[in-house]
This record gives structure tokens, C-alpha cells and sequence, in this order.
């Protein structure tokens, strides 16, 4: 039993994330990961996780495009997960399921900054356990402490941790997870996008704030817990932060200056971009 558990902590049959993407260029759309089979690599039984982005709408870009960018490798033992993917070509930790409070890790192609473990639990999805981790990454300030659940993997960071880092990059938080045992939609999300068209996954996500355009001010609808708010101008400028703690939260706006902006929610579990006339 216990080696059954094992096998399916991580990338279980049907497995499938759906994260944020956004860039520079205020395009908007999706990355998805589908587990798609098993090949042997360096004497691992790694899963295959065939990537395809849906983008588009940004300035100078066409209204959605699909792309089937590099695929990850990926295999499990022990409660580690390992990656292969991105710009390395060897096996690196990733994930830590089996990590205990003040346990850490290093992501791949990551030498500067690590995961730290905060605390441990068991999460219920659809009658089935998952160990639950509570994650900061140190230094302190490069990212919002995280949540890594068992098969799901993280909340606000992107499957490959390392690509979440990049300024400018286009690798957001997790919108959803399914597999043939359970389905996971971030509080946030209204469909998690495998049957919409992109354009309808870009309207689904803005309904997250409005008015939009706007003038004065904007609200974001946001589930209960504390958030941090971040407004970047088209440079990709910081000009506001606010902290937030209810389900709706008023953004004054006033003082800033018309343009486009990028309304972030915890460093990336939501990114839209809003206009103000």
C-alpha cells in the first residue's frame, strides 16, 4: 500500500495544470501541462509533460496563438519530486512532499535562493489526503510565502520555480489541476479553461476586477485571506502596493496617470491588465 501511495503522490494518470501566462506586451492567455506517457531517462521511469501555451492580444501580437513549447521530464522517489526541463538537461529537485518544518531545498537552476519548509498538514480534496506544505523562499521578499500540495504542486509559483523568477517572463501561478481522481480550481478562477476558448479564459479572468476601463479608482473581487496588490505601469514600474484582506478591496487610483497598467495579486496568482481613461 504504501508503495501504491507513493506512485501516485505525483503526476497520477490523467494529470493536467493549467497556469497563468502573461508578458511585457500585456498579452494574456495560458500555459498547459499535460502528463502524456512514461519514458526511461538515466534509469528513471520519468512522466512526459507535453507543454502547450495559448497567448496573444498584447501589443504588435496577434489576437491568440498556440505553441507547443519544450516539453518537462519529470519522476518521483521518496516524496521528491525531480525536473528536467527549462534550460538544463539534468534532473533537479523541485518539490519536497515528504519535507518536515525547517527542511529546504534549492530549485533547479537556482543556486541564490531556496524553499523553506513553515509548516506541515493534510489537505482534503474530493475524499482524498494530500500532505500540505507551507513555503517561504529565501531571501525573504523574492516571492509571497507559498502553499505545495501533494499532486497538485505550488499555488503562486509556476511548476518550473526558477522561471517564476524572471523579471518580465511570462510564467504565472496555478489556475487549475485535474486528474482521473480529483479537480483543483484556485478560489479565484470562474472556468479553468480546458474547454473555453482563450479569449473566453481572458474575460473569465478580468471579472476579477473592475471597472474596466476605469478612472479613479478600480475593485478587485478576491477570495477571503490577506493579499498583496501591486500596479505596474507599461515600463514595467512599480507605482502602487496595497495589502488587502477582504473579499472586495477599493484601489485608489486617482493620482496615477492615464495608460495601461498590470494589477498583480501575490506576485502572480493574478495578473490582469486594466486601462485607466
Amino acid at each position: 500500500m504504501a508503495g501504491q501511495a507513493n506512485a501516485q503522490s505525483w503526476c497520477p494518470t490523467g494529470a493536467a495544470w493549467t497556469f497563468e501566462y502573461y508578458d511585457q506586451m500585456f498579452g494574456t492567455g495560458v500555459h498547459r501541462i499535460n502528463y502524456t506517457g512514461d519514458t526511461l531517462i538515466e534509469g528513471h521511469q520519468a512522466q512526459k509533460l507535453t507543454h502547450w501555451v495559448h497567448c496573444g492580444g498584447g501589443w504588435g501580437q496577434p489576437e491568440f496563438q498556440t505553441y507547443h513549447w519544450s516539453d518537462l521530464y519529470t519522476y518521483e522517489e521518496e516524496g521528491v519530486v525531480y525536473l528536467q526541463g527549462g534550460g538544463s538537461l539534468a534532473f533537479d529537485t523541485v518539490m519536497w512532499f515528504s519535507a518536515v518544518p525547517g527542511d529546504h531545498w534549492s530549485p533547479p537552476e537556482s543556486d541564490y535562493w531556496t524553499f523553506v519548509v513553515l509548516d506541515t498538514s493534510t489537505y482534503i480534496l474530493d475524499g482524498m489526503p494530500l500532505r500540505q506544505l507551507v513555503v517561504q523562499v529565501e531571501p525573504e521578499g523574492l516571492s509571497p510565502i507559498d502553499t505545495l500540495r501533494e499532486r497538485i504542486g505550488f499555488q503562486a509559483t509556476y511548476i518550473s520555480p526558477s522561471e517564476s523568477m524572471v523579471f518580465d517572463g511570462n510564467y504565472g501561478g496555478l489556475r487549475c489541476y485535474q486528474d482521473d481522481a480529483i479537480s483543483f480550481v484556485r478560489p479565484w478562477v470562474s472556468d479553468c479553461g480546458y474547454t473555453m476558448s482563450i479569449g473566453q479564459v481572458e474575460k473569465a479572468t478580468s471579472t476579477a476586477l473592475f471597472p474596466n476601463p476605469g478612472s479613479d479608482n478600480l475593485i478587485l473581487a478576491l477570495p477571503q485571506g490577506q493579499h498583496l496588490v501591486t500596479l505596474r505601469d507599461a515600463t514595467g514600474r512599480i507605482v502602487l502596493r496595497q495589502k488587502s484582506s477582504g473579499e472586495q478591496t477599493l484601489i485608489d487610483t486617482a493620482t496615477l496617470p492615464q495608460g495601461t497598467y498590470v494589477v498583480c495579486v501575490d506576485e502572480g496568482a493574478l495578473r490582469v491588465s486594466w486601462v485607466k481613461l
